[in-house]
């Protein structure tokens, strides 16, 4: 490639092909894989980043995160990186924080979205930044396990949790340590170790409860729930997804409620309460319509098919199943999701997915 090719790159007046991408990556020691996930990012941002203040964007970014405008959040998340990069005003120590931060709530955003590879290369940059600070870098472990969990890559999603539990266990926060028990408590359930995984979410809301956080008590209550079904125990886990719908509601955590509001859908579906079900169904894609989580909202239509099934197992369900082919690209690359398997399973006939 010549020097006024990558110059007209650099200045944007040319765009490269994916060859040249590709290439132009190697070379940077970068994943194209992000490049190209980060590159359908909305690039307009509400508000004039530059005119806020960091601790008004700081609030922005946490208020797009929890109303669960995801794609929106990643977006600023990165500005803000950029600003701070560009700025290199603020006191190390500061500096770091907002680094690890950003890229965190980067990486947890873009999780939610689907982009699995930017979320782990933002996780490993705010692993980067957290150096010599115990509770960041258990934080940045703990993103990390997330990602690998949601990518079924359970033994290294199981030693980064244990690592993060480790790390917070000898000198981190109890906030963190509540973190990183939930993760553990994720991978754990996802390798269907359902006793170990109630175990950690017991511990993990013992530590929430510690500190006031309901969000993440939310979480430990809602995983609880799900151990609890897996164990025989569907009316105890309708309970617990209960209570973790009332927690994330008092935390503002959207996506939260969303979520244990279609878990708990789905054993009024076992019970064969079906207008049980369908209130929960309804409640939470209300919800799920307002964000950009595309798995919420794949699991609300599911669950309404599930429902439409059981009504009447003859009439054909068309429409919502067409939706759902049409969703599924943008949640394909999921492989820890009960709802996917079965989609994959029953709609595409894909055997052992």
């Amino acid at each position: 490639m010549s020097r006024s090719a990558i110059c007209d790159i650099e200045r944007g007046c040319n765009m490269p092909g994916i060859e040249s991408l590709v290439s132009l990556c190697n070379v940077l020691n970068l994943d194209s894989r992000e490049i190209l996930e980060c590159g359908v990012s909305p690039m307009e941002l509400s508000g004039d980043v530059a005119g806020s203040s960091i601790a008004e964007l700081e609030r922005r970014v946490a208020v797009l995160y929890w109303n669960g405008q995801f794609r929106a959040t990643a977006v600023l998340c990165a500005a803000l990186l950029a600003r701070i990069e560009t700025e290199r005003s603020s006191e190390p120590t500061e500096r770091q924080r907002l680094c690890v931060r950003m890229e965190l709530g980067r990486a947890g955003a873009l999780r939610r979205c689907g982009r699995f590879q930017a979320a782990e290369a933002a996780a490993r940059r705010g692993l980067f930044f957290a150096a010599r600070n115990v509770n960041f870098q258990a934080e940045s472990l703990l993103t990390l396990a997330r990602v690998h969990t949601s990518q079924a890559v359970y033994p290294l999603a199981r030693a980064t949790s244990d690592q993060a539990v480790r790390l917070a266990s000898g000198g981190g926060s109890p906030r963190v340590l509540a973190f990183a028990w939930a993760a553990k408590a994720g991978c754990l359930y996802a390798t269907a170790q359902f006793e170990e995984s109630a175990e950690a979410c017991r511990r993990a809301r013992d530590f929430s409860v510690l500190v006031g956080d309901e969000c993440v008590q939310a979480g430990a209550e809602g995983t609880l729930g799900s151990c609890l079904l897996d164990l025989g125990h569907p009316r105890a886990a309708l309970m617990q997804y209960a209570r973790a719908v009332e927690l994330a509601r008092r935390g503002g955590d959207r996506n939260g409620e969303a979520c244990w509001q279609l878990e708990r859908g789905r054993v009024a579906v076992r019970l064969e309460a079906l207008d049980d079900a369908e209130r929960s169904a309804a409640a939470g894609l209300r919800i799920a319509r307002t964000g950009d989580n595309p798995f919420a909202l794949f699991r609300g239509i599911w669950l309404q098919h599930q429902i439409a099934r059981r009504r009447n197992s003859l009439k054909p369900d068309g429409q919502r199943v067409a939706y759902l082919k049409r969703l599924y690209p943008r949640v394909a690359g999921e492989k820890n999701m009960d709802v996917i398997r079965e989609f994959r399973l029953e709609i595409l006939g894909l055997e052992g997915a």
